[in-house]
């Protein structure tokens, strides 16, 4: 139940946040930031976690987002997500979506992974979708990880995220983005 509520709360925020301030950029490889070092235009959540721009570990461009756990303790059920709404004129209509991202870990005891998310005009879940099984544990270097998405015409709003469950550090960077085999870049 309470990662049913975060969740909400988070699309709540990013609903009110598209209309007063409309969707400029996806931010996909994490370059732009918020004057608070956090990545523009995306929504952090998870008490106990910490999202922050690392310009040290990057796979491309010259920055990556790191979530990390700064519990002493969390389970494998804790969780710091990062959000983002994409604009319904990119998928209406649309048949299929491919996210891919790269994700490094260092000693992750849950997983790090990402998602997709599928609402209806009621923002009922129409369809999510997470990388668990090749969520990655550990402590690793890059891996590219990918999931795909069927959209339908119920499919009102569409977000993706990055997640780490449990203890560690995550970094994401370089996320991609297909819509019916069109890569979509802004």
């Amino acid at each position: 139940m309470r990662k049913l509520c975060q969740i909400l709360f988070v699309l709540l925020i990013c609903f009110v946040n598209n209309i007063a301030f409309g969707q400029q950029s996806l931010n996909l490889d994490f370059e732009k930031l918020t004057p608070k070092n956090q990545p523009a235009y995306w929504w952090a959540l998870g008490d106990g976690y910490m999202a922050s721009s690392d310009s040290v570990i990057f796979f491309k461009g010259h920055r990556s987002i790191k979530l990390s756990c700064i519990m002493k303790t969390a389970s494998k059920r804790d969780f710091g997500r990062l959000t983002i709404e994409l604009p319904h004129n990119i998928f209406d209509g649309k048949s299929s979506m491919i996210f891919s991202g790269w994700i490094k870990t260092n000693n992750v005891t849950g997983n790090a992974k990402i998602g997709c998310w599928l609402f209806d005009k009621n923002m009922k879940i129409i369809e999510s979708i997470e990388s668990d099984k090749d969520s990655i544990t550990a402590t690793t270097e890059w891996k590219k990880i990918s999931i795909q998405a069927k959209i339908n015409d119920k499919t009102k709003y569409l977000y993706i995220d990055a997640t780490l469950n449990g203890t560690g550090t995550a970094w994401f960077d370089n996320f991609e983005i297909f819509i019916d085999g069109e890569k979509i870049d802004f």
